[in-house]
């Protein structure tokens, strides 16, 4: 993997990387020499759509992460640099997008520093179509997160804006993306249309009101995801004032950081993180909480387990509910080391074994499906 055309590599000031107690000190920068630098875990980049934009965002957050304390004791990670804008900003997601085709099949997690959400279409070609390889009954594309105020799956010929990014990550043919998850979405940002498409898909939408209380909820979602986008206008305004699309509601710190932690510790091979303008970012507030998100991702990372009731069944308890429905048996599995839960979703010949929370369990016990259950259910017909 020679990435030499494509990045301009960031020469970070030697303030950051003397201190062996922050994480400049460990993170490797790319210089032009890129066999230095393959044996990193974690791969940072900065990324904008067009050439017109400078990386003010990028090496704005860099500056904040650098000087930030070691977020597990063994770290590799990787700061790749900029990837150069293209002629137009389609050569620019096609290269974005085969950059980290060719990580993730090495192995490496990447995580994607940007200015425009629009950077979640690059990402999404990183993942190629596979039916050739698939087995009998399995999905084809990946399961991809969202966390933003807005689900932007707006057709453009209904929109006077810009084709909404998600509308145009699942219309692409053949597809890359099984399933999409909206979380953090705030209802007067969602349109009927948006909702009613979400719910033909099966697609969930996890509103900030309905998992405030509770976002470790939200967990599940993230586990077994492929790709997230985290836009920072997710984030309430007086927390976080330097983004796009600023607003008076929205995700608390701890709340965003939470979130990103559970991405960490997931499946997840790219993260991309968006929607933040420096230039409104007064005193670098949401330049520092962007580098706090990176942290919590890696310490995430850093401390994820893998586990699978499929392939480590002796490591789960198992419980499985009668139900008086049309669905005779539900199965549970719980692991022993996390205590986190999973279940299975069977609709004959198809079956999957999806990560769910105590509650799913326990709403079974009462006789009543979970929603969540439903769209796998519908979705595996």
């Amino acid at each position: 993997m020679d990435f030499t055309l494509f990045f301009s590599p960031v020469f970070v000031p030697a303030v950051y990387l003397k201190n062996q107690e922050k994480i400049g000190s460990v993170i490797k920068c790319y210089n032009l020499d890129y066999t230095t630098c393959l044996d990193a875990d974690i791969f940072i980049l900065g990324c904008e759509k067009d050439s017109e934009v400078l990386y003010e965002t990028a090496d704005a957050i860099r500056l904040q992460l650098y000087d930030l304390t070691l977020p597990s004791t063994h770290i590799r990670i990787t700061d790749m640099g900029n990837l150069i804008p293209q002629d137009t900003k389609e050569e620019t997601f096609e290269t974005l997008g085969y950059v980290l085709e060719k990580l993730a099949e090495a192995g490496k997690t990447v995580i994607i520093l940007g200015s425009s959400r629009e950077i979640a279409y690059g990402q999404s070609l990183a993942y190629r179509y596979s039916s050739d390889t698939l087995a009998d009954g399995e999905e084809n594309g990946i399961d991809y997160v969202y966390i933003s105020s807005s689900i932007d799956m707006i057709d453009s010929e209904v929109n006077d804006e810009e084709e909404s990014v998600n509308f145009r990550i699942f219309n692409q043919f053949p597809p890359r993306v099984n399933s999409l998850s909206g979380i953090g979405m705030q209802k007067y940002r969602l349109t009927q249309s948006e909702v009613h498409l979400m719910e033909n898909l099966n697609f969930p939408i996890l509103r900030y009101g309905e998992i405030a209380p509770d976002i470790a909820s939200a967990e599940p979602y993230l586990r077994e995801a492929k790709a997230v986008c985290m836009d920072m206008s997710s984030v309430r305004h007086s927390e976080s004032p330097g983004s796009n699309r600023p607003s008076p509601g929205g995700f608390s710190v701890m709340e965003i950081c939470k979130l990103s932690r559970y991405a960490g510790a997931s499946t997840v091979n790219t993260f991309s993180l968006t929607e933040i303008n420096p230039e409104e970012d007064f005193h670098g507030q949401s330049t520092l909480l962007a580098a706090m998100i990176v942290w919590y991702f890696c310490e995430g990372f850093y401390s994820k387990i893998n586990e699978n009731p499929l392939t480590h069944p002796a490591n789960f308890k198992t419980y499985k509910v009668k139900l008086d429905a049309p669905v005779e048996e539900v199965v549970f599995f719980q692991s022993n080391l996390t205590e986190r839960w999973w279940m299975e979703v069977k609709n004959k010949p198809n079956q999957k074994v999806v990560a769910c929370t105590e509650k799913e369990y326990i709403c079974t016990m009462k006789n009543e499906l979970p929603d969540r259950w439903w769209q796998i259910y519908n979705r595996l017909a």
